[in-house]
């Protein structure tokens, strides 16, 4: 499984979630390298595989780089896990416009991407899963 923000918070209690149960887990991460190795390294004391992944989601070429390192290493996408986010701590009136493409651009069309990545294998497969998570 590839789970997209899980460096930290809801997409690291879910690696270890699904590691715990004997999934494999890819980790990827936009910037949060150390984190993102602190948990690979955890995770791999579970006895399953891991693999570690960075990549900004707003950009498909990466994205599309990111799934198929993850396919080179794990063979199959059967659950991809979408829920890399970003989230300004500040009034509304106050986020500039750089900044409100910036969060959709991670929060929506880091989305989309992932998942035009992600189906073709599905398809062809016929099987396989994903869960989007929403951040706001």
């Amino acid at each position: 499984m590839l789970i997209t923000g899980a460096s930290r918070g809801i997409g690291a209690a879910t690696a270890r979630l699904f590691a715990r149960q004997g999934y494999g887990v890819g980790i990827h991460y936009h910037t949060a390298q150390a984190r993102a190795q602190a948990l690979a390294e955890e995770l791999r004391e579970l006895g399953v595989p891991v693999g570690l992944y960075p990549c900004d989601v707003s950009r498909p070429g990466e994205v599309r780089e990111m799934t198929a390192a993850f396919l080179r290493d794990f063979d199959t996408l059967d659950v991809l896990v979408c829920n890399a986010g970003i989230a300004r701590q500040e009034l509304f009136t106050d986020i500039t416009q750089a900044d409100w493409r910036e969060m959709l651009g991670v929060n929506l069309d880091g989305v989309f991407h992932c998942c035009q990545a992600a189906l073709p294998h599905m398809i062809h497969r016929k099987q396989g899963k994903i869960i989007t998570l929403l951040h706001g």
